[in-house]
């Protein structure tokens, strides 16, 4: 009876023994394989690999967002209008009371360095059908770079020219300040003063402090 028995265990374990050989096999085999391709998948970024930018990248990035904040630092175009009481002593050298309006623009080509020009009418305050043309072409910095910037002040000087009921050519020096409110709207506050030839002396002139607004 020990003999069959023996005989039936035989034939029951050998081939769960030879199952198991064979899948202890498989499992060094796949081990085996994973081990020869890890250094692949680190270097094509997978797995615990992370890729790392390189040194020409990221000064690439450094200088793109560079160039990207010193576009947004620079001004565009800007417009204005203003209201400038003053005098003036075009009258046998007298002071006469005039009042100054009109508008302008300026361009800007290189940090703060602009150029721009403006129309007004320049008129006495007690008789505004005795007034007079007035344009100006100017150049002007604004010290103060960028949109961020709140309060720029600013100088400006450059050609004048009245005419209407009178005529004469002359030079405008001045400087103010915007303090701008808004991104795109600012209090422009400027003092001027027009100097002009007319071959009579003293020089006559027209001195202003405008009050106005500007826009971009």
């Amino acid at each position: 009876m020990r003999r069959p028995t023996v005989a039936l265990w035989v034939l029951v374990l050998t081939p769960a023994l030879a199952f198991a050989q064979n899948t202890e096999s498989r499992r060094s085999l796949n081990q085996s394989k994973l081990q020869r391709l890890k250094p692949t998948q680190e270097k094509l970024g997978y797995g615990r690999a992370e890729a790392r930018p390189s040194e020409g990248n990221r000064d690439f990035a450094h200088g793109a967002a560079k160039m990207t904040a010193s576009s947004t630092e620079r001004r565009g175009d800007q417009y204005y209008v203003f209201v400038a009481p003053g005098g003036d002593n075009f009258t046998f050298g007298s002071t006469t009371g005039t009042l100054h309006f009109g508008g302008g623009g300026e361009g800007f080509f290189y940090k703060g360095l602009a150029i721009g020009a403006e129309a007004g009418f320049l008129a006495p305050m007690k008789s505004f059908s005795g007034g007079s043309g007035l344009v100006s072409v100017d150049g002007s910095y604004h010290f103060s770079s960028g949109k961020t910037k709140k309060v720029v002040p600013f100088i400006s000087g450059g050609y004048s020219l009245l005419f209407g009921s009178g005529g004469a050519n002359g030079l405008n020096f001045g400087g103010g300040v915007n303090w701008w409110m808004r991104d795109r709207l600012a209090l422009r506050l400027e003092a001027r003063d027009h100097i002009l030839s007319v071959g009579v002396r003293p020089t006559p002139q027209a001195w202003e402090f405008r009050i106005g607004f500007s826009f971009r």
